[in-house]
This record gives structure tokens, C-alpha cells and sequence, in this order.
């Protein structure tokens, strides 16, 4: 069973020649296609690599920030009492 759009282009065609020029177009078009799909894997590598040494810097910063020891709280003996900061 054919399709509107095939039956379209038939009704259209008025000659073998343009069935060459569209065999041809598709060609092109087919050509163009695959380069700009190898431009997107391109960049895809490019993405994932960029990412991965992200990754993996970000988890050598965390190991480092974990390797100086366990966190420590301020010290709080030398921060004025809340009533002397008023009282200023």
C-alpha cells in the first residue's frame, strides 16, 4: 500500500530524469548527514572526557580535604558574649 507522501511525489515527477535528481539529492543529503553525525561524536568524546576529568578532580580534591583529619569547631573563647556586642 503506498503512502500519500509517495503518491505525491509520484503525481509530481513528470519525468526519469527528476527520479535521478531526487536519487541524487538523497545522496547528497545522505553524505551531509553522516559528516555532521561524525561532528557529534566528536564532540561527544570531547564532552565525556571533560567530564570524567572532572570528575576525577573533584575526587582528588575531597580525599585531600579528608586526609588533613577530622574537622574541628572553632574556638569560642575568644568571641565576645552576645549582651557585650549589644552593649557597643
Amino acid at each position: 500500500m503506498l503512502d500519500r507522501q509517495t503518491v505525491y511525489q509520484t503525481k509530481s515527477l513528470t519525468s526519469i530524469k527528476e527520479v535521478g535528481d531526487l536519487r541524487k539529492i538523497r545522496v547528497i543529503l545522505g553524505k551531509i548527514g553522516e559528516k555532521l553525525m561524525e561532528k557529534g561524536k566528536i564532540v561527544a568524546i570531547i564532552t565525556g572526557a571533560i567530564s570524567i576529568f572532572l570528575a576525577v578532580t573533584y575526587l582528588i580534591i575531597v580525599q585531600l580535604l579528608d586526609f588533613r583529619g577530622e574537622m574541628l569547631p572553632a574556638p569560642t573563647s575568644q568571641l565576645p558574649l552576645s549582651g557585650e556586642v549589644a552593649q557597643e
